[in-house]
């Protein structure tokens, strides 16, 4: 889903042009197309993430337009406002069938294919399970049903690097799911660690770019800045301890890709 466009003139070389800003979930930043005299003169995208541009013919004129564009206060505002699929979690009992979920009992999980932390041989705790339908077609691999994430000690797993061992990324088929809730456990499972259940509801929403923290999509708000994307593989999404209480350091965000998933902090 785009934003809406905004645009605004700015001076360069002498001239007084016009650019327009789109953001792009799919593309991970802004369409930003810059215009003489209603003529496309120049065009390409800039990642906030990374703070780059890509595709412009004349960089400085590219940086000129972005340097009037975007202060970062304003993702704080309707200045940025976007449309994406965010996260969103509620008390109550979770349904045995429901598939979207938070911690407790995963779906469709069994011991064979539980997630353990292979040089402790600890079995891990799930921490939620999101519906393939909810994601862009060809970003999961193929008879994914969904998408499910697991922590090693969810309060205190250090896993702030892309190649951690702490966390695993698991996908289910539909005939995972259609096994509903299973009872069994790995041997050495600890129930202490276990994350509190809650209800995950995932739904389209409206927003300023910098607020829909937990969401599917693009990662939106490095906390330390862009990395592990070439390990990681396509990404899925992310969320903060004000989605899940667990341990992601000082306000940190958990980013969840295909082939990885880890936290950085502030």
């Amino acid at each position: 889903m785009k934003s809406k466009p905004f645009s605004a003139e700015f001076e360069f070389d002498g001239d007084t042009l016009e650019a327009e800003a789109t953001y792009v979930p799919e593309r991970g930043g802004f369409d930003l197309v810059i215009r003489r005299d209603d003529a496309i003169i120049d065009q390409g995208v800039w990642s906030p993430d990374a703070y780059s541009t890509e595709g412009f013919a004349n960089e400085e004129l590219a940086e000129a337009a972005v340097d009037r564009f975007f202060e970062p206060e304003d993702f704080y505002t309707d200045k940025w406002e976007v449309t994406m699929n965010t996260l969103e979690a509620r008390e109550g009992d979770v349904s045995a069938d429901a598939v979207d979920r938070i911690g407790g009992v995963p779906i469709g999980v069994s011991v064979k294919r539980w997630p353990v932390l292979a040089h402790l041989s600890e079995p891990m705790q799930h921490i939620i399970t999101v519906d393939a339908g909810h994601f862009e077609d060809g970003i999961l691999p193929k008879g994914t049903a969904a998408v499910a994430l697991f922590m090693w000690n969810p309060d205190e797993n250090e896993a702030f690097e892309p190649a951690t061992a702490a966390t695993q990324v698991l996908f289910l088929s539909k005939d995972d799911l259609s096994a509903g809730e299973i009872d069994d456990r790995p041997e050495g499972y600890d129930a202490s660690r276990e994350v509190e259940a809650a209800q995950l509801v995932v739904k389209e929403e409206t927003g300023p770019f910098g607020e829909l923290e937990e969401h599917i999509g693009r990662p939106i708000g490095w906390c330390q800045g862009p990395e592990g994307e070439d390990e990681g593989g396509p990404f899925l999404f992310q969320f903060t301890e004000s989605l899940i209480d667990i341990n992601l350091g000082d306000a940190g965000t958990m980013y969840v890709f295909r082939d990885a998933a880890w936290w950085q902090c502030h």
